[in-house]
């Protein structure tokens, strides 16, 4: 699960791609980040300074690949168990601070569809959930069970 995320090998030439587009707007992100006034965030730096192409990334190929073996695996388990939804708690440790989407803590991603629900708050105050994740176009089952209109 370390090297399932693709966001930076792909995000750059996704922006560049869009940007074209806008005729009112910077033509690539790098030129948008080069003409800012304000503190470009790391991530931000990041991105601008990514690959062009996600294939210029000799990681991109096994990054891919192994993010698909990660969704077979939870394909199986959905299956094998004629699951729905995975319920997982929304949080096993406190919120990310700012500089965690910098330094590399969070680096995993399943490209399923999830959707957060409130579950209660603990005595120390912090808000808890439930995160469930469906497979792949479950969007609607996940809606519905979140309202409490589809039983499971």
């Amino acid at each position: 699960m370390t090297v399932t995320p693709t966001y930076l090998q792909r995000s750059l030439s996704d922006f560049n791609s869009f940007l074209a587009t806008k005729p009112h707007l910077p033509k690539t992100l790098q030129s948008s980040s080069q003409k800012s006034a304000l503190r470009i965030p790391d991530f931000t730096s990041q991105l601008a300074h990514g690959p062009s192409t996600p294939t210029d990334d000799p990681t991109y190929l096994d990054r891919i690949l192994d993010r698909d073996d990660f969704r077979r695996r939870l394909d199986c388990l959905f299956a094998s168990h004629n699951l729905d939804v995975l319920m997982l708690p929304d949080v096993q440790i406190p919120p990310p601070r700012y500089e965690d989407s910098n330094n590399g803590r969070f680096k995993t991603q399943a490209r399923m569809p999830a959707i957060i629900v409130p579950a209660g708050f603990p005595e120390d105050g912090l808000r808890v959930g439930m995160d469930m994740v469906g497979m792949e176009f479950s969007e609607q089952t996940l809606l519905e069970l979140a309202q409490g209109r589809k039983s499971s």
